[in-house]
């Protein structure tokens, strides 16, 4: 999986998107939710699903070099995963937990790059 670039704003940064990533990958490892929205999308979320959500998926900062509010985010499967599992990963990301958090947060956060 590449790596995919998402804009941040002044009211949802880094931290939060980490904090409910962890939200919703712990709904998943329950079986919750996220995890029966996942298969109902064909999601084989077993791949990933044992693991910790930083050993599937990385969130890395980008700071602006010349304007400082120009954060960027990336996503991207953790270089350890197979190629089936880092496909698996960016599906739940952008099927599942991206959508879930623009409902919950606003339509407009993390805009893609």
């Amino acid at each position: 999986m590449s790596t995919h670039e998402y804009g941040l704003s002044l009211n949802y940064g880094s931290t939060d998107l980490e904090r409910d990533l962890d939200t919703f990958w712990k709904d998943l490892q329950k079986g919750g939710d996220v995890e029966a929205e996942a298969k109902e999308l064909g999601i084989n979320v077993e791949l990933v699903s044992k693991l910790e959500r930083a050993d599937v998926l990385e969130v890395r900062t980008v700071e602006g070099a010349l304007e400082p509010l120009l954060t960027t985010i990336l996503i991207a499967a953790a270089p350890k995963l197979s190629e089936l599992a880092a496909k698996v990963a960016y599906d739940i990301w952008a099927q599942v937990l991206l959508p879930r958090i623009r409902r919950e947060k606003g339509k407009d956060l993390l805009p893609p790059k």
